[in-house]
């Protein structure tokens, strides 16, 4: 400990270190016990992080299962301390007495920056190491103790990156509410990117295909977008070690992913140490750096327009969106003015979300999103037959046909159901037939058609499936 405190501390400097230590010692030792209660799986579940990245639209495996793991116990301990650590560390930053405090303390800014950050970093390190022992003694079965330790190490380096992205827009805050609001909604505006662009995705879908349906988002768009998230970058790797899940993550995007944010990290550790250096003691509290509200409250706007608006001109939910929109205008000048760059801002996102609908409707969404997918592209194929008008009948479905002769016959019976058109339940629908696609790369794509009586061809194609084993047994169809 002298010999690392010795390099990275000056001797002058280590009775402040000690001191801050010593006043937060109770502090400490109840924020170890709240980590073990976590790390020990005795506090929350170990799926609450699967839930939480399903909730927010995001699906790894491209198979809308739930993804279980221990190890996502260690992860949330890690992401709980890269979000709190930089407010506390830096709280004295948040108020007119403890800037004169601690700004006037004998020792350069930029040193108490530096002992501020690394004590964090230090304690960061520490507590991640504790909770991957505690959860070792508690999770001893079906658990590859390298592998683990492993994940632990990239947890904690990821996390590391998040701590320090959070500390660069704690330092550019200038209240504790502001920092605690800043630091969670970039958080969240990260996650609900990919669900905006999923509900758009699908909004998109329903507009170009003809039968009602439901595509996943290339997995290479959910790899980019997952971009803008460490957290997601924890999950990935987990997911990447996990036993018995086929995943199709790209090992080397991941390993792109997280060597961007470690430099993205140091970019940010600097500028939020050059901010440190350079702050007031005085500060006016109408004024916002860039990159807090001033960058914040346009990025929210889009995401929400995106994923709410549906590539609308107007509607409900955009008028309420731009409800909303106001009174976090409002919140941020910390009075009732309405600028006039915030409308016309809001109007232009509307307008630049229905643009990139027209154009994604014209282009089929730029080639995503296709009524029959490419043979060459599937793996295999599933059908379904639900006869809305015979109660005791049972359903129709295939077994999943992975044979290339079988699925041509599903396609080109495909394009028969498409000549029905029928998107909205009717009277005369007799039939429901529902086509699911799992292609190569992983991702789905379902399509269903409503057939009525008179289009006996359909009911052609139905029994010529059956006299090939495409089908099973079907009452309603003899």
């Amino acid at each position: 400990m002298n010999t690392f405190g010795g390099w990275l501390f000056h001797a002058s400097e280590r009775p402040y270190i000690k001191q801050y230590i010593n006043a937060n010692k109770h502090l400490i030792f109840v924020i170890m016990i709240f980590l073990s209660l976590i790390a020990s799986g005795s506090l929350v579940p170990s799926s609450l992080v699967s839930y939480a990245f399903m909730a927010f639209g995001f699906d790894p495996i491209n198979a809308y299962g739930l993804i279980t793991s221990d190890r996502s116990l260690v992860m949330i301990c890690v992401c709980m301390l890269s979000y709190f650590l930089p407010i506390f560390q830096f709280r004295f930053l948040m108020s007119a007495s403890g800037r004169d405090l601690y700004l006037s303390l004998p020792i350069k800014r930029e040193r108490l920056y530096h002992i501020h950050y690394f004590i964090g970093a230090l304690f960061m390190g520490v507590a991640t190491v504790w909770c991957g022992v505690v959860f070792l003694l508690f999770h001893p079965y079906n658990q590859r103790i390298l592998v683990s330790v492993f994940v632990f190490l990239l947890f904690l380096l990821i996390g590391l990156c998040l701590y320090t992205f959070f500390t660069f827009l704690v330092v550019k805050s200038h209240s504790l509410l502001d920092a605690f609001i800043i630091c969670m909604s970039y958080t969240l505006l990260s996650m609900m990117f990919t669900n905006a662009f999923q509900r758009f995705f699908q909004a998109g879908a329903a507009h170009i295909l003809i039968g009602n349906g439901f595509d996943t988002v290339p997995s290479h768009v959910q790899q980019f977008i997952s971009l803008l998230s460490p957290p997601w970058i924890m999950f990935h790797w987990n997911v990447l070690f996990l036993e018995d899940v086929q995943s199709h993550l790209s090992l080397i995007w991941v390993i792109v992913h997280t060597i961007m944010w470690m430099v993205f990290a140091c970019f940010c550790f600097v500028y939020a140490k050059r901010s440190f250096v350079r702050k007031k003691m005085e500060q006016r509290k109408d004024s916002q750096e860039w990159v807090t509200y001033p960058l914040l409250v346009p990025m929210g706007e889009a995401v929400l327009i995106l994923g709410y608006g549906e590539g609308q001109l107007c509607s409900f939910a955009i008028i309420l969106l731009f409800v909303f929109s106001l009174i976090a205008h409002f919140f941020v000048k910390r009075k009732i003015h309405l600028d006039w760059r915030m409308p016309l801002r809001f109007i232009g996102f509307v307008l630049l979300g229905y643009g990139l609908m027209q154009a994604s409707i014209a282009t089929d969404f730029f080639g995503l999103i296709q009524e029959i997918p490419k043979q060459e592209d599937v793996e295999m194929v599933s059908v379904q037959v639900f006869d809305t008008q015979c109660v005791d009948c049972s359903i129709l479905e295939t077994l999943w046909i992975q044979d290339s002769k079988r699925i041509s016959k599903v396609m080109s019976g495909q394009e028969t159901m498409m000549k029905s058109k029928l998107k909205t339940m009717d009277e005369d629908v007799s039939l429901i037939v529902t086509f699911q696609y799992v292609y190569h790369d992983g991702e789905e794509s379902i399509r269903s058609y409503y057939v009525t009586q008179e289009q006996t061809q359909v009911r052609t194609v139905l029994e010529e499936w059956k006299k090939l084993g495409i089908l099973r047994d079907f009452k309603g169809v003899e």
